[in-house]
């Protein structure tokens, strides 16, 4: 890349708030979209469809595909496997937590930070390493004391 499409790139993304740069290279992103801190989208960001009132914080990564298949390039030169990422509606993902290809994210549906998101989350409520429910998590965080 060019020294000065480099810096117009820098320039851009420095003057824009990360839920426009999102936008811009290609997320499909609905209403109410936050991000909090840096996420790294994966080469093909266009896979990506989040929903509405979805909160991103920082050091997520969004992977649509893990490269595995370059070492059969030589056989098949154009071997290519990617999936989509869906968020629904009312998703929290936390810090650092990986979002792997091929996962659906339904509504109400939260990942703690560090999670590792490889499957489908379609149950309402869950977080994701099912343990415990949004709802339950919620309530005890309400009750428990504060440390003294």
């Amino acid at each position: 890349m060019p020294i000065i499409k480099k810096l117009k790139y820098k320039l851009w993304r420095h003057s824009h708030t990360p839920e426009e740069y999102a936008r811009r290279i290609g997320v499909n992103a609905g209403n109410d979209f936050h991000i909090y801190g840096e996420v790294v989208w994966s080469t093909e960001p266009w896979l990506i469809t989040v929903g509405d009132n979805v909160h991103i914080t920082d050091g997520v990564r969004f992977e649509t595909h893990d490269g595995g298949t370059l070492l059969f390039r030589k056989d098949v030169p154009d071997l290519e496997v990617t999936r989509p990422i869906v968020l629904g509606s009312n998703v929290y993902i936390g810090n650092c937590a990986i979002v792997m290809g091929g996962c659906s994210y339904s509504f109400v549906n939260w990942a703690m930070l560090f999670s590792r998101l490889n499957r489908d989350m379609l149950t309402p409520g869950l977080s994701a390493d099912g343990l415990q429910s949004v709802r339950s998590a919620s309530t005890r965080r309400r009750r428990a004391p504060c440390p003294a």
